[in-house]
């Protein structure tokens, strides 16, 4: 297939492999992905049964691996939900928040693509939490083979609205 790109066998690092990248190329930095499609051949979701001990506990959790591999960031790529977009946005924006005002991240990226559902969780992010993302890490293979380069360019428009939105809104707050 010419063009195109195929997903493979993952390629995994150790926490040395990651500093000897980085100590060889001073403008690489290295996100912990959170999220993706799924796991173990099953769908993964974000279900917190509470807010708080979620947020506890993810916060300790990646604290601890992000430490240990000298990572910069976080990559959130939730694709499947079994929560509502509140409980999504205040969970995920609670622990950009933390993360950074900790200095444990230096950078939070999303990963949204054209799904109504997804869409939905991801503007409520956006919405409440906008000025902690940093980065959209569009997902490009989440499309069907035969899209269009006008469709990406559509799509990427309307992910890339979503934060000019979210800047609008704040310019009103201060008029």
């Amino acid at each position: 297939m010419e063009n195109s790109m195929s997903f493979g066998t993952p390629i995994t690092f150790s926490p040395s492999q990651v500093s000897s990248i980085k100590n060889q190329h001073s403008n690489v930095k290295v996100a912990l992905n959170l999220g993706g499609d799924s796991v173990n051949s099953g769908s993964a979701y974000l279900k917190p049964s509470s807010i708080d001990p979620w947020v506890s506990n993810a916060v300790s959790s990646l604290t601890s691996i992000i430490q240990q591999y000298n990572l910069d960031g976080i990559d959130i790529d939730y694709e499947h939900f079994r929560a509502d977009s509140i409980p999504f946005s205040v969970c995920i924006g609670r622990l950009i928040t933390t993360l950074k005002n900790t200095r444990v991240i230096s950078f939070a990226s999303i990963a949204p693509f054209d799904d109504d559902q997804v869409q939905s969780h991801y503007l409520a992010l956006w919405k409440s939490y906008g000025h902690l993302i940093d980065y959209v890490n569009f997902q490009f293979y989440a499309y069907d083979q035969g899209t269009t380069v006008a469709e990406f360019i559509d799509y990427f428009k309307t992910q890339s609205s979503n934060k000019l939105q979210w800047w609008e809104d704040l310019g009103k707050l201060y008029q």
